[in-house]
């Protein structure tokens, strides 16, 4: 079944593939200006695919029936979450419920905070594309904060008024490979299980609609002697 992509998501690829070829020309010591810049582009449109998915993912979230998606915040992480989650017991944070205090030392934004109104589930939503397995260090901060994350969510969300039955916070690995643990994130292949309505099909629809749109871009790049036009943008 073909999706079609909505034109506000057409709209975000599109700007941020111009953001991500749209950078002036290097002369690396190594690759050159040509492979310079070639690697430069490179390094963006990875980089902007992180937040093509994440943006996608919240605007699929805000459009779905019964779904709230709430604007970026900063979640406080208290003392006491910090110190639970270093233990490294994920099956006693997934139980544990702790005030929230917005006078902690130290703050997460989640990437998406959605609101499932039917089911009171509040969910706090990392989007990682999985290519690749993550650091050591990444992931052990990604472990910490998602662990604080489902501690403090239910009293948050008291705080913002929001009738919370349960707390939900989880890395969304694109393609599998993060590292995270298991406990705490969901693969791509598991996103419609998950949520509980096509979510993946679309996310694959608009995928191929932004490399369908960076190959058209590509003849542009280069003239007749092969070097690229540096910093190209709106093609």
């Amino acid at each position: 079944m073909n999706h079609e992509v909505p034109t506000p998501i057409k709209t975000i690829i599109r700007q941020d593939i111009d953001d991500a070829l749209a950078v002036a020309a290097v002369d690396d010591p190594l690759l050159g200006e040509t492979f310079g810049w070639l690697h430069r582009v490179t390094t963006n449109l990875l980089h902007k695919h992180g937040a093509i998915l994440q943006s996608v993912l919240a605007q699929i979230l805000a459009e779905s029936p019964g779904y709230k998606v709430l604007p970026p915040e900063d979640i406080t992480i208290s003392a006491d979450a910090d110190r639970l989650a270093s233990r490294h017991n994920i099956s006693a944070c997934l139980q544990t419920e702790l005030p929230y205090d917005p006078r902690g030392p130290r703050t997460v934004r989640p990437d998406v905070i959605g609101f499932h109104e039917p089911t009171g589930t509040l969910q706090f939503v990392e989007a990682k594309r999985g290519q690749a397995k993550l650091s050591s260090a990444t992931i052990r901060s990604e472990t910490r904060d998602l662990q604080c994350l489902q501690m403090l969510g239910r009293s948050w969300a008291r705080s913002q008024c929001l009738g919370a039955e349960r707390v939900e916070a989880f890395a969304v690995s694109f393609y599998g490979r993060s590292g995270l643990p298991h406990q705490l994130s969901v693969a791509g292949d598991e996103l419609d299980e998950h949520f509980g309505f096509p979510v993946s099909a679309q996310i694959d629809a608009a995928l191929a609609f932004g490399r369908h749109e960076l190959e058209a871009r590509l003849p542009a790049f280069f003239g007749s002697q092969g070097k690229p036009s540096f910093g190209l943008k709106g093609l």
